[in-house]
C-alpha cells in the first residue's frame, strides 16, 4: 500500500513538473504598419492663390486664360497656389467645389476670368479683355501678396496608399485672430486630359483641376472664434481614390477662409504639389 502511494506521488509530482516547465506561447503582435502622411514644417509665408475661372466650352479660355495661369505657374512656382475652376458650358471637370467657390465671386463673373486669392484681377476695354493690362494688374497683385505678413501659416502633405489618398493639414496662428474661420482640404489632379476650345493644340492639357474636397470648398470652421497667437490645428484626414483618377498626378492643396457675411475671404494657403 506505501509503495502504492509512493508511484502515485512520483506521478502527480512528474504531471505538475511539466506543466510548470512547458514553454509559455506569447500573443501573436500585430506587425501591421500605420500609415500617415509625412510630418509638416510651417512656413511663415503668404502664399496667395491664382484662381482661373475656366471652361472647356469657352473660346477664350482656351486661347487667353489658360495659357496665362500657366504662365504664372510656372513664373512665380512654389510661391503661389494655382487653382483651375471649372464651371459653366457642361465642362466635364466641373465639380460641386469648383461652381460654389465661383459662386462665391463678387461683381460680374464670367470665364475668362483670373483672382488672386479674392480680388478680380481683371482689367477690361469695353466689353473685352485688355489682355497686356491684366497680366500687369496679375503681377502685381500676386507680388503684393507675397509681400504681405502672414497672421495664420499653414502646410498639407499627403501619401498615396494603394487606394487612399491620405493627408496631414496643419495651421498655426501668428497673431490673435477674432472671427469665423475656416479651413479646408482640396485634392486637386494635374494634367488632365480633355478637349479646349480655342486652344492652340486639342486634346488639351488641363492643368491644377480640383477634384474633391474633406467637407466642401470652404470646409470646416476652426473651433474656437477666437484664435490666440500660437494656436496650433492639426488634423489628419483619409480620402478614397478615385479609380479614374491618376495616382502620380494627385497632390493637396489646404485653404484658410474667413467668412465676412455671405462670402468667403481667402487668408492663406498651401499645397504639396512637386515643382
Amino acid at each position: 500500500m506505501h509503495m502504492r502511494t509512493t508511484i502515485y506521488t512520483l506521478m502527480i509530482g512528474l504531471f505538475l513538473f511539466s506543466c510548470t516547465t512547458a514553454e509559455v506561447e506569447e500573443p501573436i503582435k500585430d506587425t501591421t504598419e500605420t500609415k500617415s502622411a509625412p510630418e509638416i514644417v510651417l512656413e511663415n509665408v503668404t502664399k496667395p492663390v491664382i484662381f482661373d475661372y475656366t471652361s472647356t466650352g469657352c473660346p477664350g479660355c482656351g486661347s487667353w486664360g489658360a495659357p496665362v495661369f500657366d504662365m504664372f505657374s510656372a513664373e512665380f512656382k512654389s510661391s503661389i497656389v494655382p487653382i483651375a475652376v471649372h464651371i459653366k458650358y457642361g465642362d466635364p471637370m466641373i465639380t460641386p467645389e469648383s461652381e460654389a467657390i465661383g459662386d462665391n465671386r463678387t461683381g460680374s463673373k464670367y470665364t475668362p476670368q483670373i483672382w488672386v486669392d479674392s480680388k478680380n484681377s481683371m482689367i477690361l476695354s469695353g466689353t473685352s479683355i485688355d489682355g497686356s493690362g491684366t497680366v500687369s494688374n496679375i503681377r502685381n497683385q500676386l507680388n503684393d501678396r507675397i509681400k504681405t505678413e502672414p497672421s495664420i501659416a499653414l502646410g498639407v502633405s499627403h501619401l498615396v496608399d494603394s487606394d487612399k489618398l491620405l493627408v496631414r493639414f496643419k495651421s498655426q496662428s501668428l497673431i490673435d485672430l477674432v472671427g469665423d474661420y475656416y479651413y479646408s482640404v482640396l485634392i486637386l489632379e494635374n494634367d488632365l486630359v480633355h478637349q479646349q476650345n480655342s486652344a492652340a493644340y486639342n486634346p488639351f492639357l488641363h492643368h491644377h483641376v480640383i477634384r474633391t474636397s474633406s467637407n466642401g470648398a470652404f470646409g470646416t470652421q476652426l473651433e474656437s472664434q477666437h484664435q490666440m497667437k500660437d494656436m496650433v490645428f492639426e488634423k489628419e484626414l483619409s480620402f478614397d481614390i478615385n479609380p479614374k483618377w491618376n495616382t502620380d498626378k494627385l497632390y493637396v492643396v489646404g485653404l484658410i477662409w474667413k467668412k465676412i457675411g455671405e462670402n468667403y475671404t481667402l487668408v492663406n494657403s498651401n499645397d504639396s504639389f512637386i515643382r
